[in-house]
């Protein structure tokens, strides 16, 4: 039980290290992006700067409130463990407590299947209402509203000058263009990969919430 401990503490003196770290990459970064933004591009009204200043600071709390946290959520197995062996309790993990990775990736699976089964039944229902058109073409009818923005983005990155409807395109986060825009290296069809992203999102959200169940 003391190397139990022992152990545990060394994995959080890690963490606490690993933290300091993340911390330092996330407030240089944060740095170097509002210099450029107020210093190197130079645009946007004084109150405008102002805001985004106050934005960053807000975001900065966050980031310091936020990773250490985070850091901490990776040894959860390590301080169980910890407190087990302080109070003395046996700590091999019950057959009911251990989540068994094949019943895990069959959870990712059926959701990927069922996120299909959504584009089919939107395709057959096109079919029905006699808007039918060959499969490949039917799929643009992902393309409206807020996605048709998202595509935009992955494949045009951010517009800072020109169409207003492309420069409303600011306040939509990077993180699925991004993927989407990676994923279309291989696949060679932004809404394809958009798509593709999308259903791996959405399985993998499907299996996160069965995880949350189980706790």
């Amino acid at each position: 039980m003391e190397n139990a401990v022992t152990e545990s503490n060394k994995a959080n003196n890690l963490l606490t290290r690993e933290s300091k770290i993340i911390t330092g990459i996330f407030f240089t970064v944060l740095t170097v992006s509002v210099y450029y933004w107020l210093v190197a591009v130079a645009y946007g009204s004084p109150a405008s700067r102002f805001g985004a200043l106050v934005n960053a600071a807000l975001f900065a709390v966050l980031g310091i409130r936020f990773i250490p946290l985070w850091t901490e959520s990776w040894n959860i197995a390590g301080r169980m463990e910890n407190r087990r062996a302080e109070q003395s309790i046996d700590v091999t993990p019950s057959n009911e407590t251990v989540i068994n990775k094949i019943t895990l990736l069959k959870i990712f699976l059926a959701f990927l299947v069922f996120d299909f089964c959504i584009i089919l039944l939107i395709y057959i229902l096109q079919v029905m209402s006699d808007n039918a058109a060959p499969f490949r073409e039917s799929l643009e009818i992902w393309e409206s509203i807020d996605s048709r923005h998202y595509l935009d983005i992955a494949k045009d990155w951010y517009f800072r000058a020109g169409d207003w409807n492309r420069l409303v395109q600011l306040v939509f986060l990077p993180g699925y263009p991004l993927m989407t825009r990676i994923v279309n290296i291989l696949v060679g069809n932004v809404l394809y990969s958009g798509m593709i992203v999308s259903g791996l999102c959405f399985a993998g959200a499907g299996t996160i919430a069965y995880l949350l169940v189980r706790l």
